[in-house]
């Protein structure tokens, strides 16, 4: 979230205990948790970003671009989502970027399950306000929502619902949300996640 200029807060689960040195730089966010005995109120003490106890403010809120980081001959289209299949599941390569407004995101595509979100596969989606992720997402690429300029909230899922994959985290990679300057509001419910 480096860069998020109008980042306000964003609430971390317990569950983490790892995150990355650059994960609010550039913003003025604090950190909040339900628990002041947790991992993200050591690391906001260390890096002097304030921290809070939450309560109900934090609760969920409700030209083209061409993505080079996949095989344009191996992608399929379904609606505004190109996708490509890896290990029998689909991962979300590219949006067009006639997207706009509030988006939630699909969990199944063409009878793929979607676990994944690919590198830049948002990046430029400059009508795109709000993004609710499934629970059957487990990861988001590098940069996969850079520059959504008017991107406001990300809400991740409560809770995995497969028993396959119950124990697995969702994993956010690098510069995931650089410079979604508008972004305000991200919603980690418990044991979503364990590092950034």
């Amino acid at each position: 979230f480096e860069n998020c200029t109008s980042l306000k807060y964003i609430h971390l689960p317990e569950s983490v205990t790892s995150i990355g040195s650059d994960f609010l730089s550039g913003s003025n966010a604090y950190i909040c948790s339900n628990t002041d005995t947790c991992f993200a109120k050591t690391y906001a003490s260390r890096k002097n970003i304030e921290f809070k106890i939450c309560n109900n403010e934090h609760s969920n809120t409700g030209g083209e671009i061409t993505n080079p980081s996949y095989d344009a001959t191996n992608s399929y289209k379904n609606g505004i989502y190109t996708y490509v299949i890896e290990d029998g599941n689909a991962t979300i390569v590219d949006c067009d970027d006639s997207a706009y407004g509030n988006i939630t995101l699909p969990s199944v595509l063409d009878g793929y399950t979607v676990r994944r979100i690919g590198e830049n596969a948002f990046a430029f989606c400059k009508k795109i306000t709000g993004i609710c992720i499934p629970s059957e997402i487990l990861s988001v690429g590098k940069a996969a929502f850079a520059n959504c300029s008017e991107l406001t909230f990300v809400i991740f899922p409560h809770m995995l619902l497969s028993d396959s994959i119950q124990n697995k985290k969702i994993k956010i990679e690098e510069n995931a949300f650089v410079y979604c300057e508008k972004l305000s509001c991200v919603h980690f419910p418990a044991y979503s996640a364990d590092s950034f």
